[in-house]
């Protein structure tokens, strides 16, 4: 499960499996880029044209290894700089653990919208057909918000396009969602 401003995700599987949304927002590049991203990670990251890509590129690094970190079940605790998250790759990529000790890890990255990047990740032999069904916060009604204070409420909405979700497949086995 992962949510970020204006949007959550939740991922089911008979197997294990990680998702990470994030807001696209500014964000202090430099320091974070050190922290959670790997010299080669820094590096293609520097090449990129202008500052707007190099945020784009940074949330998809950090949601593809927050998405792997999930699936295993320890959060970002992980040495992040370690895990190479591919990022001049836009297809399924497999990530390794950095010792080995977890295994390899199918991710994919999922459309959300202009304003999120967003990753789901399972078994490398066995992240299977995915069905995202986005769903968006609405603003309270007057009366929910003055009588609770906060916003209770979700509302299912489709993708403006084509109005039904989205079912890539990739691999064998398991059945996600996201």
């Amino acid at each position: 499960m992962s949510h970020t401003v204006g949007l959550g995700a939740l991922a089911l599987s008979d197997r294990p499996v990680g998702v990470d949304v994030e807001q696209r927002r500014p964000v202090e590049l430099p320091q974070l880029a050190r922290t959670v991203l790997s010299a080669e990670e820094r590096r293609w990251l520097d090449g990129l044209p202008d500052e707007r890509d190099r945020l784009l590129g940074f949330f998809t690094c950090w949601t593809r290894k927050e998405a792997v970190l999930k699936a295993i079940g320890v959060g970002i605790t992980g040495h992040l700089p370690a895990w190479h998250s591919h990022p001049d790759r836009s297809d399924d990529i497999v990530i390794d653990a950095p010792d080995g000790a977890w295994g390899a890890w199918r991710v994919r990255d999922l459309d959300m919208g202009p304003h999120w990047s967003a990753s789901v990740s399972g078994p490398a032999d066995a992240l299977g057909p995915l069905h995202v069904r986005p769903w968006a916060r609405r603003p309270p009604l007057s009366h929910e918000s003055s009588r609770t204070g906060q916003q209770m409420s979700t509302t299912r909405t489709e993708p403006a396009t084509t109005g039904k979700s989205s079912t890539p497949s990739c691999g064998s086995g398991g059945n996600s969602s996201a």
